[in-house]
């Protein structure tokens, strides 16, 4: 059975296990960085692996991790020599105009160049979307990391990774899903855990773009940018399903609605999850990436503000400051 469940779409479960929360004590820290050894850099990255995060239209090494165990805990350290630009595909001749212009999340959420910085690996909190006798639909309470929905708005850049013409915004080929079914499924569960995770068909048609309080014929109207669905173990919330009233949502999805607001964890701010400045009243809540496309625009894809609300916002699929926030179906047995 589920552990840890409270009543009324508040239930929720710990399973699996993420970096998350900035390590602070100094002995500790001296310790881990004494077992990382060297630092890397773009040609020698010693012991340490890099994000590949894409800069420029392609991949560049700057943000490095090492995974380390001291103890019975784990921990993920996180060094990188330059910030993470807020726009995969930013220009190299654009970069320092377009840094003091739009300030990197990293700096913004306070955290230096050329330091490593430590992460405990904790067990990460879901909210019970529903319940039925065999199965349960999860979602991370926090947003866990901080990706692109796709690298590439060029055509050409675009065939390169996936060698077939695709819109920017196709879910099926995205980055945002590569992540979620490839390197967040690898990192976050056991293999024990793994076998309670059930692959399903994950509905990518345009009802599934329209919001649920939409008339019937808004949900008839054609959005020419979906894709294929998908058959996935992991993956991001549809428009319809953070507005869906069965999970506990706002049917208007011009409402802020607390049950879409999350903030991101320590280890998502420091990869570039944005965060809403001090003096806005919805404090310390992130954006986050949905599966849908937006129904005008190739390049766009939809996400929750921070405060919750999720109309008809959308966001350029380069942009890498907002949130990761996973959903999976578990046995419940």
């Amino acid at each position: 059975m589920l552990d840890h469940v409270t009543t009324n779409h508040q239930k929720t479960i710990l399973f699996g296990s993420y970096p998350q929360s900035l390590v602070t004590e100094e002995a500790l820290i001296r310790r881990l960085n004494e077992m990382a050894g060297v630092l890397p850099t773009e040609n020698r990255p010693e012991k340490w692996t890099s994000y590949h995060f894409y800069y420029n239209n392609r991949p560049f090494d700057f943000c490095w991790y090492i995974d380390l165990t001291d103890g019975d805990k784990r921990y993920r350290g996180v060094y990188f020599s330059e910030w993470r630009p807020n726009i995969t595909d930013l220009l190299e001749d654009d970069y320092e105009e377009c840094s003091e212009t739009y300030e990197p999340a990293q700096q913004a959420n306070g955290y230096k160049r050329k330091t490593v910085y430590w992460f405990l690996f904790e067990p990460i909190e879901w909210r019970v979307l529903y319940q039925g006798e065999d199965l349960a639909l999860l979602l991370s309470c926090r947003s866990l990391d901080a990706r692109e929905f796709f690298h590439a708005t060029d055509q050409d850049d675009i065939e390169v990774a996936t060698h077939v013409p695709v819109d920017p915004n196709d879910y099926s080929y995205s980055d945002l899903r590569f992540f979620l079914t490839e390197i967040f499924y690898r990192d976050a569960f056991s293999e024990r855990e793994r076998e309670r995770i059930v692959e399903t068909e994950i509905i990518n048609d345009t009802q599934s773009t329209v919001s649920y309080d939409q008339s019937d014929d808004l949900r008839g109207q054609d959005n020419p940018f979906v894709c294929k669905n998908t058959s996935d173990k992991l993956f991001a919330l549809s428009v319809q399903e953070v507005t869906d009233p069965l999970f506990g949502f706002d049917p208007n999805p011009r409402n802020s609605d607390s049950m879409r607001r999350v903030i991101p964890t320590d280890y998502a701010q420091a990869l570039g999850a944005g965060k809403v400045k001090v003096d806005c009243p919805s404090k310390g809540y992130g954006g986050w990436w949905l599966r849908s496309p937006d129904k005008d625009c190739p390049v766009d894809a939809r996400y929750v503000m921070p405060d919750g609300s999720a109309d008809w916002d959308d966001g350029l699929v380069t942009l890498n400051n907002l949130g990761v926030v996973p959903a999976l179906w578990i046995k419940r047995r």
